[in-house]
């Protein structure tokens, strides 16, 4: 009766999910195809260069139709914080880009300075991806990460979904230049890391994370400061937890590695937020702090609400999320007799997971 009973479960949701799956890809397609306007054509010439390649043109199809809602800056901008992260590097320099309470007083009054007058006195334009990318960039990104994901000894047997949501993106965050990063990485490092077996991929993560140690936490120090590209953060050498874990997604996405960015909006037992990284091996979650540390990989234990941090303290969860490329809507958003405006920011953001939630749903799901 147990063994029946879970038969016609997964029957009956499987004949479900596929008509839903093909009717709601089809719907989806042409949403973005309409907001893309006149740029249309480069998403049919993608799926054109795929056609004799199904599971390439399926990835292509998951990029487009989750692409509706992600931007970038204008070259206004960029330029105009061009202009301010040059002025950081020269007294970044001057400091040894150590930080400091000195150092971080004087980023603040640059900021303050260049923000007020120049940054936020320019007038910014969203660029929508769907508007803008052309064809090439996301048939280099697409290749780039197949080829990525072949070579990586440790995710090559991953699920086609852990994939396309952890390997294949060419961003992971609104408000910053699409991807120019991966794939320097890529020729950098393929060679050298998670592609050669009898090793161990956390090893081999402490390795590649600590050719970036350089890269460290601003000490909350220039807080508004926009990164708007990868390159940018590598520059500066310093910013926020965020800041570090979009970096992170995208040097470990670029090797093939599935990456992703865990936050909790408001601690338990404590003030304030927190983002970190995770590597997902074998449907398996490994989170690690993103700025080096010397105890990296103490996630799995504030999973547990079983840590205390020599710097920090003793932390307990609420709920964890986890960033995604594709979009997610909640039930709350669903709720048509709720005003947008009476729900919190984070809650309407519609790219993320609640991460724990998952975990319970699949160890139910396991007992049937």
């Amino acid at each position: 009766m147990i063994k029946f009973s879970r038969y016609l479960i997964v029957t009956c949701w499987s004949g479900l999910l596929l008509f839903a799956t093909v009717s709601c890809a089809d719907n989806r397609l042409k949403e973005a195809l309409s907001y893309a306007k006149e740029n249309s054509h480069e998403w049919e010439k993608v799926l054109k260069h795929y056609e004799n390649e199904p599971l390439k043109k399926k990835a292509a199809l998951f990029l487009i139709t989750n692409m509706i809602g992600y931007w970038g800056p204008d070259s206004t901008e960029v330029f105009a914080c061009r202009k301010f992260t040059q002025e950081y590097d020269s007294l970044s320099r001057i400091y040894q880009y150590e930080t400091s309470v000195e150092w971080g007083e004087k980023v603040d009054s640059i900021w303050e300075k260049f923000g007020e007058k120049v940054y936020y006195g320019i007038n910014k334009e969203k660029i929508f991806d769907l508007q803008a990318l052309k064809a090439d960039f996301i048939i280099d990104e697409i290749d780039l990460a197949f080829r990525a994901w072949n070579n990586n000894i440790y995710t090559r047997e991953c699920s086609f979904d852990d994939f396309c949501e952890y390997i294949l993106p060419y961003r992971r965050k609104n408000g910053a230049l699409p991807n120019q990063k991966r794939a320097e990485f890529y020729q950098k490092y393929h060679e050298h890391f998670f592609c050669q077996p009898g090793k161990d991929f956390i090893d081999e993560a402490d390795s590649l994370l600590y050719k970036y140690n350089f890269l460290t936490h601003s000490c909350f120090y220039g807080t508004r400061i926009p990164i708007l590209a990868t390159s940018q953060m590598e520059y500066m050498r310093h910013g926020l937890c965020e800041d570090r874990c979009w970096f992170n997604i995208m040097l470990f996405s670029s090797l093939g590695m599935a990456a992703a960015m865990d936050f909790v909006p408001g601690w338990a037992n404590r003030n304030g937020s927190h983002s970190w990284n995770v590597l997902i091996v074998n449907g398996v979650s490994y989170p690690f702090e993103p700025f080096w540390d010397t105890d990296r990989w103490k996630y799995k234990r504030i999973y547990n609400n079983k840590t205390f941090d020599e710097a920090w303290g003793r932390f307990r969860l609420s709920k964890v999320f986890r960033r995604t490329y594709g979009a997610y809507m909640d039930a709350i958003l669903k709720d048509t007799q709720m005003d947008i405006e009476d729900i919190p920011e984070v809650f309407r953001d519609v790219r993320k997971k609640m991460y724990l939630t998952n975990i319970l749903i699949q160890s139910m799901l396991r007992l049937l």
